[in-house]
């Protein structure tokens, strides 16, 4: 009997709101169909069990599915892995085209997939979900694929990673159908976060706790995209961001500490956060996105722009940029860095599985250098850094060498 093609994944708690749209939109593509359910209380597996789903239970893992997302993948028997999450369900353009480009044998080992996200009965153009800036890991070749053990993580991959190339075909999902599906994700995700936080050693400080949550506000506000939808869910994602920082200032003991004294010195301060008026080095300056913390750079967001300016240089100098890996904690991969000095550009992409370096001699008459850093996900403070101190981050660019050009 041939090995079946494609296995689609499904983990289950308390899904039966969601799951049957779900496996309805898997029905005629999947040749295996997987559900992993975590002891539901409600009718989540009769609900697969009538799809003819092989169901599989695993313990409850507090808040976030990647230990159980990895027990499931191990339960398929396709040649193809596709992950779908019980609130998420397969496009028309899915549907129609995904075997037929199977069938193909691409060289790649792993795809991403767009998403469009359904927010308050709205589908997101923009705020941080638009389709042209969320994409997933979520399909990929047997064996190929495996979460870390922690919430938010991204995938680790062996082999290539493209984009899926079917003009048009997403993955739906029904993210926050009501606003009270955010605030109920907010106590089990926040504490997770927290905790990770912890425990790379990253201590509290106001200011961190500020400029992560003002950051995300700015970063997702587009109202010319979503209207008012997207000033309420920037401003859960900010309140988000904020929790968490709080929650981890709660567990060191609710340290005190300075702060401006009335809130309207505290929003100009916050505004100067926000706006990238940071600053590291002489003539090394944040743009947007990313700001100084202790001497190293910080990207608190997917993309953040840094300029270095030759003219404010005290000598020439040599800007090197490159992979420190492997890293800690991959939090923000695949890692792009983009870098444009007048006419000049070059990209390098970086991660466990591509690494590289870019070397910019500077001086006086050399024009403004751009360092745009891309990453697929950014959940953790730390995000990504070109830091000029020892501190060890998520993933390391190495820090500007001031010296004589080479």
């Amino acid at each position: 009997m041939p090995e079946p093609l494609l296995s689609v994944v499904v983990n289950t708690l308390n899904a039966a709101k969601y799951l049957e749209a779900a496996l309805r939109s898997a029905q005629g593509i999947a040749d295996d169909l997987v559900v992993v359910d975590m002891h539901s209380d409600d009718a989540t597996r009769e609900i697969a069990e009538r799809f003819g789903a092989r169901i599989f239970l695993h313990p409850r893992t507090g808040g976030y599915v990647e230990p159980a997302r990895n027990f499931a993948i191990g339960q398929a028997r396709g040649t193809w892995v596709l992950v779908l999450d019980a609130d998420e369900r397969l496009d028309d353009g899915l549907r129609r085209n995904l075997r037929g480009f199977l069938n193909t044998d691409p060289e790649a080992n792993a795809f991403t997939i767009v998403f469009r996200t359904l927010a308050a009965g709205r589908w997101l153009r923009g705020t941080g979900w638009g389709p042209d800036r969320e994409q997933h890991l979520r399909l990929f070749r047997r064996g190929h694929v495996h979460w870390p053990p922690r919430i938010h993580s991204l995938p680790k991959v062996s082999g290539q990673v493209e984009a899926l190339p079917i003009p048009g075909a997403a993955i739906e999902h029904l993210n926050f159908p009501e606003l009270r599906d955010f605030v109920a994700r907010l106590e089990p995700y926040s504490g997770q976060e927290m905790q990770a936080l912890a425990e790379s050693g990253i201590r509290w400080t106001p200011e961190r706790m500020l400029s992560d949550a003002v950051e995300e506000l700015y970063s997702r506000y587009q109202p010319q995209l979503d209207g008012v939808h997207s000033l309420v869910f920037a401003s859960f994602m900010a309140f988000y961001r904020f929790l968490t920082w709080a929650r981890l200032w709660e567990r060191e003991g609710c340290p005190d500490a300075e702060l401006p004294p009335d809130p309207d010195a505290l929003f100009r301060k916050l505004a100067r956060l926000a706006r990238g008026q940071s600053h590291v080095a002489e003539g090394v300056s944040a743009v947007s996105g990313a700001w100084n913390d202790e001497g190293g750079w910080r990207w608190l967001q997917r993309t953040a722009l840094l300029r270095v300016d030759p003219d404010r240089l005290a000598t020439p100098a040599r800007l090197s940029l490159g992979f420190l890996g492997p890293p800690a904690r991959a939090v923000a991969f695949p890692l792009v860095v983009s870098v444009r000095c007048g006419s000049w550009a070059s990209n390098l992409r970086l991660g466990p599985e591509a690494s590289g370096m870019l070397e910019v001699p500077l001086a006086a008459s050399t024009a403004p250098v751009d360092i745009q850093v891309e990453c697929s996900s950014a959940f953790v403070p730390e995000r990504v850094g070109l830091g000029s101190d020892g501190r060890e981050l998520a993933v390391r660019l190495q820090r500007v060498e001031w010296g004589a050009a080479s």
